[in-house]
Protein backbone atom coordinates (compact mmCIF):
# COMPACT_ATOMS: atom_id res chain seq x y z
CA UNK A 1 0.00 0.00 0.00
CA UNK A 2 1.28 3.61 -0.87
CA UNK A 3 2.00 6.11 1.63
CA UNK A 4 -0.41 9.42 0.63
CA UNK A 5 2.78 11.42 -0.06
CA UNK A 6 -0.03 14.78 0.93
CA UNK A 7 -0.57 13.49 4.54
CA UNK A 8 2.04 14.84 7.09
CA UNK A 9 2.36 12.36 9.89
CA UNK A 10 1.91 14.44 12.47
CA UNK A 11 0.33 18.36 12.42
CA UNK A 12 1.17 20.47 15.28
CA UNK A 13 -0.06 24.74 15.30
CA UNK A 14 3.70 26.12 15.53
CA UNK A 15 6.84 24.24 15.87
CA UNK A 16 7.38 25.23 19.83
CA UNK A 17 4.74 22.93 19.99
CA UNK A 18 6.62 19.89 19.08
CA UNK A 19 8.24 18.82 22.95
CA UNK A 20 11.45 17.64 22.63
CA UNK A 21 11.10 14.40 24.48
CA UNK A 22 9.19 13.58 21.35
CA UNK A 23 12.19 14.00 19.47
CA UNK A 24 13.74 11.05 22.22
CA UNK A 25 10.54 9.12 22.46
CA UNK A 26 10.91 8.28 18.55
CA UNK A 27 14.89 7.84 18.02
CA UNK A 28 14.45 10.88 15.89
CA UNK A 29 17.85 12.32 16.11
CA UNK A 30 17.32 14.90 13.19
CA UNK A 31 15.44 17.67 12.03
CA UNK A 32 15.39 19.90 8.87
CA UNK A 33 12.86 23.02 9.39
CA UNK A 34 11.52 25.37 6.67
CA UNK A 35 11.93 29.24 7.39
CA UNK A 36 8.68 31.42 6.10
CA UNK A 37 5.53 30.48 8.40
CA UNK A 38 7.38 27.85 10.69
CA UNK A 39 10.27 29.91 12.12
CA UNK A 40 9.78 33.03 11.25
CA UNK A 41 6.21 35.04 9.88
CA UNK A 42 5.80 36.61 6.81
CA UNK A 43 8.19 39.80 7.89
CA UNK A 44 10.72 38.03 9.07
CA UNK A 45 10.19 38.14 13.31
CA UNK A 46 10.99 34.69 14.84
CA UNK A 47 8.49 32.52 16.41
CA UNK A 48 8.30 33.17 20.43
CA UNK A 49 10.30 30.96 21.76
CA UNK A 50 12.16 29.33 19.25
CA UNK A 51 15.61 30.43 20.59
CA UNK A 52 14.73 28.44 23.67
CA UNK A 53 13.27 25.51 21.51
CA UNK A 54 16.38 25.02 19.33
CA UNK A 55 18.53 25.24 22.02
CA UNK A 56 17.37 22.57 24.22
CA UNK A 57 16.92 20.44 20.97
CA UNK A 58 20.63 20.96 20.66
CA UNK A 59 21.29 20.34 24.25
CA UNK A 60 19.27 17.04 23.57
CA UNK A 61 21.55 15.61 20.36
CA UNK A 62 19.03 16.66 18.31
CA UNK A 63 21.07 17.94 15.47
CA UNK A 64 18.98 20.72 13.12
CA UNK A 65 18.90 22.64 9.88
CA UNK A 66 16.69 24.85 7.59
CA UNK A 67 15.34 23.87 4.33
CA UNK A 68 14.20 26.66 2.29
CA UNK A 69 13.21 27.34 -0.92
CA UNK A 70 13.57 30.85 -0.25
CA UNK A 71 16.36 32.46 -2.73
CA UNK A 72 16.50 35.56 -0.41
CA UNK A 73 19.71 34.45 1.22
CA UNK A 74 20.14 37.15 3.68
CA UNK A 75 16.54 36.42 5.25
CA UNK A 76 17.54 32.82 5.29
CA UNK A 77 20.86 33.38 6.82
CA UNK A 78 19.66 35.88 9.60
CA UNK A 79 17.31 33.22 11.11
CA UNK A 80 20.10 30.56 10.77
CA UNK A 81 22.91 32.55 12.55
CA UNK A 82 20.28 33.99 15.35
CA UNK A 83 19.58 29.74 16.17
CA UNK A 84 23.28 29.24 15.28
CA UNK A 85 21.94 26.24 12.79
CA UNK A 86 23.52 25.21 9.50
CA UNK A 87 21.22 25.91 6.89
CA UNK A 88 20.25 25.38 2.61
CA UNK A 89 18.43 28.51 0.56
CA UNK A 90 16.79 27.59 -2.75
CA UNK A 91 16.06 23.79 -1.65
CA UNK A 92 13.02 23.84 -4.45
CA UNK A 93 11.11 21.05 -1.87
CA UNK A 94 9.13 18.98 -3.14
CA UNK A 95 11.88 18.05 -5.40
CA UNK A 96 14.67 16.20 -3.19
CA UNK A 97 17.63 17.71 -3.80
CA UNK A 98 17.61 20.33 -1.03
CA UNK A 99 16.61 18.09 1.32
CA UNK A 100 19.05 16.00 0.39
CA UNK A 101 21.68 18.39 0.90
CA UNK A 102 20.02 19.41 4.40
CA UNK A 103 20.50 15.40 5.08
CA UNK A 104 23.87 15.69 4.04
CA UNK A 105 25.13 18.67 6.43
CA UNK A 106 23.69 16.63 9.28
CA UNK A 107 24.92 13.22 8.33
CA UNK A 108 21.19 12.11 8.65
CA UNK A 109 19.21 8.97 7.75
CA UNK A 110 15.79 8.63 6.40
CA UNK A 111 14.25 7.18 9.77
CA UNK A 112 15.71 9.02 11.86
CA UNK A 113 15.11 12.55 10.37
CA UNK A 114 11.82 15.13 10.73
CA UNK A 115 11.17 17.29 8.56
CA UNK A 116 8.54 20.39 9.63
CA UNK A 117 7.35 22.87 7.64
CA UNK A 118 4.01 24.55 7.01
CA UNK A 119 3.06 23.83 3.49
CA UNK A 120 1.84 19.90 2.29
CA UNK A 121 2.59 20.84 -1.17
CA UNK A 122 6.74 21.44 -0.37
CA UNK A 123 7.55 20.34 2.98
CA UNK A 124 5.11 17.47 3.43
CA UNK A 125 5.49 16.00 -0.04
CA UNK A 126 8.98 16.17 0.07
CA UNK A 127 9.49 14.68 3.53
CA UNK A 128 7.23 12.05 2.50
CA UNK A 129 8.95 11.11 -0.75
CA UNK A 130 12.53 10.63 1.09
CA UNK A 131 10.47 8.62 3.87
CA UNK A 132 11.42 11.31 6.40
CA UNK A 133 8.66 12.15 9.55
CA UNK A 134 6.52 15.05 7.89
CA UNK A 135 5.35 17.49 10.63
CA UNK A 136 2.87 19.86 9.16
CA UNK A 137 2.53 23.27 11.24
CA UNK A 138 0.06 25.93 11.11
CA UNK A 139 0.91 28.83 8.86
CA UNK A 140 1.14 32.48 10.70
CA UNK A 141 -0.53 34.15 7.83
CA UNK A 142 -0.93 33.65 4.07
CA UNK A 143 1.20 34.38 1.22
CA UNK A 144 -0.30 37.28 -0.71
CA UNK A 145 0.08 35.98 -4.35
CA UNK A 146 -2.25 34.65 -6.07
CA UNK A 147 0.04 31.52 -6.65
CA UNK A 148 0.02 30.72 -2.88
CA UNK A 149 -3.15 31.67 -2.52
CA UNK A 150 -4.71 29.10 -4.94
CA UNK A 151 -2.29 26.43 -3.01
CA UNK A 152 -3.33 27.57 0.19
CA UNK A 153 -7.19 26.80 -0.84
CA UNK A 154 -6.36 23.15 -1.88
CA UNK A 155 -4.51 22.18 1.43
CA UNK A 156 -7.24 23.54 3.48
CA UNK A 157 -9.70 21.29 1.58
CA UNK A 158 -6.75 18.35 1.74
CA UNK A 159 -6.77 19.16 5.19
CA UNK A 160 -10.55 19.33 6.12
CA UNK A 161 -10.72 15.78 4.78
CA UNK A 162 -8.30 13.88 6.98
Amino acid sequence: MQKDLMRPCKKVNKITDIPIDFFKSNNFKYAIIDVDNTLIDLEGKAVEGIKEWTNEAKENGIKLCIASNSTKIKRVKKIAEYLEIPYVCGSMKPFLKGLKKAMKILNAKPGETVEIGDQIFTDVIGANRLNLYSILTTPFELEKNIFEKIKRKIERRYLEKM
